[in-house]
């Protein structure tokens, strides 16, 4: 591994923490649902699991929406100002939050809206620094990483927060966390750096330039979708498939715990490999990889073969983000379709929960499981021939730099 320079560790640790500030919500959602809808005696909000499922979704819909909202802004405006406006309002919005009267849906509502609109800014802001780096590949490996670190502490101590005071221990416990990494948002450039400039520092190196490739753009988001619709309609039902081959609520939990480590893995590994190889051949071994095990663990497997199978889609999941990231940084390197890669994400991930239980409520679990693997499938099939498109294109650049 090379070693990062001054400059790309300072984009590293404040892009980690943009990400951070984005993905909260959607990591602590199943407490932050679990308190709104805890009766008001308990701490709760009163609201039904149904309402209280929307506000959060609301709020993913916000941070998707902003991340591409702000996209026009990213070559022209300062992303540290930019960042530190999001954070701003995302801060004051979970701070409202906490002072609204349990039933007053409305109210929560628009607090909730206001505060994905904030993070979702932050968001795009750190997909866009961490593509302005020289080695984006690697960069977004470390931040998967990265976040699935917070993600899983956080998950360590949210319960408490929530168990001794309700909702509003909940959005406490973000804003603590928010507070905690915003200093390093800090680390962003202030002034307006842009494509041209990345490319000017490292000439021999840098990508080709920018030149619309409408169609990589337009394939990465779709794949970026379909990855995270049908990594969340395994995911989100986790517990009903162990369940139906006898595991007990306590077995899948462990086992989606070890799945998480395995992801950390996944993360190391793409950073470790890096481009080494391309991004095609490892791309295309995880995909297939993953198209066996969403089709398997459906397939009534020994509970042992449950956990294997939970560790090779989350070790898969987080090693191909991170190329699917790079990628976009090659396309783009100010990192607008990097950060419309990044709210797509999240876009992915909401629709994959209702889709989810569609397809359990009408069909089989079984048939989630083909409906993960089919979208696996089409993922193979659009994304390697961008990726063998820019692995030619860096092959190429390499030559010249050789023969110069």
């Amino acid at each position: 591994m090379t070693k990062l320079s001054a400059t790309d560790f300072r984009l590293l640790m404040s892009a980690s923490a943009a990400h951070v500030v984005g993905i909260v919500m959607s990591i602590l959602s199943p407490f932050i649902i679990g308190a709104l809808s805890r009766s008001v005696d308990d701490g709760g909000f009163g609201v039904p699991e149904g309402t209280s499922g929307t506000l959060i979704t609301v709020e993913l819909l916000a941070i998707a929406a902003a991340a591409y909202l702000v996209i026009p802004w990213l070559n022209k405006a300062s992303l540290r100002k930019l960042a530190f406006l999001g954070v701003s309002i995302c801060l004051l919005a979970n701070m409202y939050s906490l002072f609204v009267v349990p039933g007053q849906v409305v109210l929560m509502g628009i607090s909730r809206i206001v505060s994905g609109l904030g993070a979702g800014i932050v968001y795009s802001v750190g997909s866009a620094a961490a593509s302005r780096t020289h080695d984006p590949d690697k960069i977004f490996a470390f931040i998967v990483v990265i976040g699935a670190v917070v993600s899983s502490a956080g998950l360590l101590l949210i319960p408490m927060a929530t168990a001794g005071f309700g909702y509003r221990g909940g959005f406490t416990f973000i804003v603590l966390n928010i507070l905690v990494v915003a200093p390093f948002l800090a680390l962003l450039p202030s002034s307006v750096k842009t494509r041209a400039a990345v490319e000017k520092s490292d000439r021999r190196t840098a990508p080709p330039p920018w030149t619309a490739d409408r169609k990589a753009v337009v394939v990465l988001v779709i794949a970026m979708l379909i990855l995270n619709v049908g990594d969340g309609a395994i995911f989100y039902f986790s517990e009903g498939i162990g369940h139906s081959i006898g595991m007990s609520s306590e077995q899948v939990g462990f086992a989606l715990t070890v799945a998480s480590v395995a992801g950390l893995m996944g993360g190391l590994v793409a950073a470790s490999l890096n481009t080494r190889y391309g991004r095609t051949l490892p791309l295309t071994i995880a995909l297939v990889v993953r198209a066996g095990a969403s089709i398997a663990i459906v397939s009534q497997p020994a509970p042992a073969s449950y956990w294997v199978l939970q560790c090779l889609l989350g070790f898969t999941v987080y090693f191909v983000i991170p190329y699917i990231f790079g990628l976009c940084a090659l396309v783009d390197r100010a990192g607008r379709v990097a950060a419309m890669a990044g709210g797509t994400v999240l876009i992915g991930s909401g629709i994959s929960a209702s889709l989810g239980g569609h397809i359990i409520e009408n069909f089989s679990y079984f048939h989630l499981g083909l409906f993960a693997t089919l979208v696996v499938i089409v993922n193979l099939i659009i994304l390697i021939p961008v990726s063998l498109k820019y692995d030619r294109a860096q092959h190429s650049v390499k030559l010249a730099n050789l023969g110069t």
